[in-house]
């Protein structure tokens, strides 16, 4: 999920022009989608809330008047923005101007970018937002977890020190591999030191230190690993 501001700096909008509605710049796009043969019927049930619709106002050609009576239908659904490409009309009216203003809805008009352009690259920043997310989640719930469970293998709280790093040690988490030769921080109240043993493991244990994240892309492992 996207706001309407940062759909803004990709490349195909570069020529959007803002007509009305700029109150609604933070509103949150949940998908783009295209409007032109759909209202022959009158019908918007297939459009849903935070939809930033791009049209060529095809359907309305012959009649002004069915723009309004479209965007009003429209806001109601709540959706997050209007995009005009100026193939029939090159001006808002003034009552729909208005109604954006009223609904903090913006329109835009733009002239040759083409509509399958805007629509691959908003997807494309929503997808990667989408799994900044996820990866945030997996992240936090790695930082969350009982610190017990970080100091199976070595450490002062835990079973003896295996003499070298068998197999099973080496294998406990996905990449990289190799750890830094001494690190440490804080999850919650309780603080995680690992450095390397004489046996080449870098192991982990509870200790005191400042609050401090792991380094990216390795949270402590539930054992021991090489060290780098």
């Amino acid at each position: 999920m996207i706001r309407v501001r940062e759909a803004l700096r990709l490349t195909p909008f570069q020529e959007f022009e803002l007509q009305a509605g700029g109150g609604g710049l933070e509103n949150e796009i949940t998908n783009v989608t295209m409007l032109d043969y759909e209202t022959d019927a009158r019908d918007y049930s297939a459009f849903q809330r935070g939809d930033f619709i791009l049209s060529s106002l095809y359907f309305a050609k012959n009649d002004e008047s069915l723009i309004l009576e479209a965007f009003r239908a429209l806001a109601v659904k709540g959706i997050s923005g209007f995009a005009i490409k100026t193939v029939y009309y090159f001006t808002i009216s003034e009552p729909l101007r208005r109604l954006a203003e009223a609904a903090n809805i913006p329109i835009f008009t733009f002239h040759t970018t083409s509509m399958e352009d805007i629509i691959i690259d908003v997807n494309d920043l929503m997808k990667e937002r989408d799994q900044q997310v996820i990866y945030g989640r997996l992240l936090d719930q790695l930082l969350a977890s009982s610190p017990t469970s970080w100091t199976r293998g070595c450490g002062p709280f835990a079973p003896p020190p295996m003499p070298s790093c068998a197999p099973g040690l080496k294998t406990i988490l996905s990449p990289p591999a190799r750890a830094p030769a001494s690190f440490r921080w804080t999850s919650g109240a309780s603080t995680t030191a690992c450095s390397c043993t004489v046996a080449g493991c870098c192991c982990c244990s509870p200790a005191r230190a400042r609050r401090r994240r792991p380094p990216p892309g390795w949270p402590c492992a539930p054992s021991c690993r090489p060290c780098a």
